[in-house]
Formats: structure tokens, C-alpha cells, sequence
């Protein structure tokens, strides 16, 4: 069984890295698609400039949230369900729980219009029913 499951909060360490600052959320079903987890990042908003506004959060949208941020669709990470519970075991990812309801719909609803948020991301969303294009 694998270590995450949709809408989970994690923390990954980048190869020769400590665990990086970014947290990171399990978009789309790992039960569904085991070959393609879709992982999109929180980043600081730090201003806005360059950044991706399709989604913007903030503090009440949950703990996580320490100061104004928003999901970076530009960059996701896609991985297999195998490779994710491997860097569990080795304690290289860290589940940080289960986000909110509100907080998991926000992004998805984001996720259906995010303009960098490549096709094939969406679509996979779509396969598992998670949003409507």
C-alpha cells in the first residue's frame, strides 16, 4: 500500500538535498493511476510578480499556509504511486496529512482553468472524474 493518497500534503527532498521548503499536494488519485501521480507545489506569493494567480491561498485556507502563497501549475512533478511509497520508506518524503476539503476543491476548480497547467495534467484529472474540462 502506498504511503499517499489523493489530497495529501507532502514534503520531498530533491536528489542530494535535505527536504525542500515547498509543500507539495497529491492532486489526483494514486488508486486510480498508479503510473501517474500528479504532484502540484505551493510556492510564496512574495509579491505576485512571475507568479501563477490561478490559485492564490492564504493563511485561513489551512495550516499549511503560512503566509500568502499560490499553487505553481507550471511545474508539477508526476510520479508512479511504486516511486513515492519507495521515497517513504527511505524517508525522503514526509506526508504532512491530509489537506481540507475546501482547501483540496479550491485547487482542484484551479486545476480545470489553471492556464499553465499542461493538457495532459488536466485530462488526467478528468479521467478520474476529480474536474470537468
Amino acid at each position: 500500500m502506498s504511503c499517499v493518497k489523493h489530497g495529501d500534503a507532502l514534503r520531498i527532498a530533491e536528489p542530494g538535498s535535505t527536504l525542500d521548503d515547498h509543500v507539495w499536494f497529491v492532486v489526483s488519485d494514486p488508486i486510480k493511476n498508479p503510473s501517474k501521480v500528479l504532484l502540484l507545489n505551493m510556492t510564496s506569493w512574495g509579491g505576485g510578480r512571475g507568479k501563477d494567480s490561478d490559485c492564490v491561498l492564504d493563511t485561513t485556507d489551512h495550516r499549511l499556509v503560512k503566509r500568502k502563497s499560490c499553487i505553481e501549475f507550471g511545474r508539477p512533478k508526476v510520479a508512479k504511486a511504486a516511486d513515492l511509497h519507495r521515497l517513504c520508506s527511505g524517508e525522503r518524503l514526509r506526508n504532512l496529512g491530509t489537506v481540507s476539503g475546501p482547501l483540496l476543491t479550491k485547487i482542484l476548480h484551479a486545476c480545470a482553468k489553471a492556464r499553465n497547467l499542461a493538457i495532459e495534467h488536466r485530462e488526467l484529472l478528468a479521467e478520474q472524474d476529480l474536474i470537468t474540462l
